[in-house]
């Protein structure tokens, strides 16, 4: 199973897998497996609510989590300051979904903790 990069920041990565056919997103204590088209609708607006609040200056502060982004699920929200906001976006900047020719494979290993 061969994985392709797409982006990362100090707390996340996105990657597409061969194997699977998902786009994975994981950032800080989210996982996500999004289909290319879930993937491009999700980062777009990321990127989009990131240029909103950029345009408004976080009045709570860079650490008050403040910012509520839905998800497919209506009984799960992903709540961020503008801080981790912007990191998301920036994990998103990369998003190439149609030519995965160019991006490099990585190897990833897991260790889990089932105790």
């Amino acid at each position: 199973m061969i994985k392709y990069k797409l982006g990362n920041t100090l707390n996340g990565v996105v990657y597409k897998c061969n194997g699977c056919d998902k786009v994975h997103v994981e950032f800080k204590n989210f996982i996500f497996h999004l289909s290319d088209i879930e993937y491009e609708t999700f980062a777009d607006s990321v990127i989009e609510l990131n240029y909103k609040i950029s345009l408004n200056k976080n009045h709570l502060g860079r650490f008050y989590k403040n910012i509520t982004i839905p998800t497919e699920s209506n009984r799960l929200k992903i709540v961020l300051n503008s801080e981790e906001l912007e990191e998301l976006a920036s994990l998103f900047s990369r998003k190439f979904i149609d030519n995965f020719n160019f991006i490099e494979p990585i190897n990833m290993s897991y260790n889990y903790s089932l105790s």
